[in-house]
């Protein structure tokens, strides 16, 4: 049986430790936008820093919009975008850092990204180096590492 793709709520879609301005970004950017929709979003690169919401999700947003963000990387469309790229390594990377209650599936997607950004650099950067590899590294070893504890707002 199919399941419905049915985005998060506006109220379940920031982190509590936004402040209004980012919420009301990510609000703009992300509500009641599909995977889809938000593919197309990052296709038409009308702004990398949108990656930067990643960073301001709650845990619903991260587990619906990850499995999007990795569509888009690995899609043809990705190539050259180094920017999407900086952003949204940026944004998991100090999710990784600072949330230590980020549930399986998020550090699941957060290991795949990582993982597909760290073998494929060569798509994204006219010469496949990256400013990005520590926390790539980083992203990868966290996601292993963290168990239970409260994250730095001592809630989900």
């Amino acid at each position: 049986m199919p399941t419905k793709d049915i985005p998060p709520k506006d109220d379940e879609l920031v982190a509590p430790d936004a402040d209004e301005r980012d919420g009301a970004c990510l609000k703009k950017n992300f509500s009641n936008k599909t995977r889809a929709d938000v593919v197309r979003m990052f296709e038409q690169r009308a702004a990398a820093n949108i990656a930067d919401d990643f960073l301001w999700m709650s845990h619903k947003g991260l587990s619906y919009y990850l499995p999007a963000a990795l569509s888009y990387l690995e899609s043809l469309a990705s190539e050259r975008d180094d920017g999407f790229v900086d952003w949204i390594t940026c944004a998991l990377s100090l999710r990784c850092r600072n949330d230590r209650l980020l549930p399986k599936k998020i550090r699941r997607d957060i290991r795949l990204i990582a993982s597909y950004l760290k073998t494929h650099m060569v798509k994204f950067t006219c010469c496949g180096a990256s400013g990005f590899s520590l926390e790539l590294d980083e992203m990868l070893v966290s996601v292993h590492h963290k168990k239970g504890g409260k994250n730095r707002w001592g809630r989900v």
